[in-house]
Parts: structure tokens; sequence; C-alpha cells
């Protein structure tokens, strides 16, 4: 079973335009003055394999990133074990409002490109994210939907 299913929901196609190249850091799409920036070249240290719309909650804590596709509830996403690291870029395409902050969760419809899952056993050659902490990374290339879930107790 994938990282990116631990519930599964059913697969929403995306439009025949959206291709893998998509995926890779394009310099003229960036937005440097949406916060908080991350840099979009992260996109072309990885392979990317498809592009589709995930819907699920994002947990954003300091020097964390955490999604769980299929959950509805900041609950169910703090208690999986699911390690998929979720970046938003200066790249990304936001709806207006939408200013991610730490230690909150998201309820989120996104269109992205995913990685193939890896070995999250820590340093930068193990897994995604932080540290190599992760064993999924999704690169949002559109929010379509979000809802602030609030903050976050641990």
């Amino acid at each position: 079973m994938s990282f990116l299913y631990p519930i599964l929901t059913a697969m929403v196609l995306v439009p025949s335009s959206a291709q893998a190249e998509d995926c890779r850091a394009d310099p003229s799409k960036f937005d440097r003055e949406l916060r908080p920036i991350r840099s979009p070249r992260i996109r072309n240290r990885y392979e990317m394999s498809e592009v589709r719309i995930f819907e699920g909650v994002w947990v954003n804590e300091f020097e964390g990133s955490k999604f769980i596709e299929g959950v509805r509830g900041a609950e169910d996403a703090l208690a999986s074990e699911a390690r998929v690291w979720l970046h938003i870029d200066g790249q990304t395409v936001r709806p207006s409002g939408f200013i991610p902050e730490t230690r909150r969760a998201y309820r989120l419809k996104i269109q992205a490109c995913i990685a193939p899952e890896r070995e999250g056993s820590g340093g930068r050659q193990g897994g995604y994210g932080h540290f190599g902490q992760s064993t999924g990374f999704i690169a949002v290339n559109e929010i379509i939907e979000f809802e602030d879930l609030g903050p976050i107790e641990r």
C-alpha cells in the first residue's frame, strides 16, 4: 500500500493540460510577494511521476509539514503515522486569503505533483522534507479550496 493511500479515496483526474512538466520549477511563475516564500527550485530535485487532485488535511508545523489524504479533521491527521511532506512555494497558485501559519491545520483540495515514495530514514539522502524524515513528497501547483481548521495542540 502506498504512503498516500492510508484511506482510499476516489481518484479525481486533472485536466489533460496538466503534465509532469508542470511539476518543474519555472522562474516565470514565481510569485515572490507570497509569504512564506519557499523556493520552487526544490521541485527539480525529485522526479515527479504524476499530476492529480488530492483532498485531505495538511498539518503545518515548525520544521514540519504533514499531509494526510482522505481525512477531514485535524485529530485524524495528527493521529496518522503517514509522513508525506507537502511543499507549497512561490510557484503555487493560491486563493486570496490563504496565508498559511505554523502550528495550524488546513483542509485542502489541491492540484499537485507526487514524487516516488522513499524510505524516510533521516539525513539528506533518506526521505523528503526536514532532515529527510518524510517518506512522501507532494509539490502543490494550485490550492483549489481550503479551510482553516485552527491551531493544533501537541
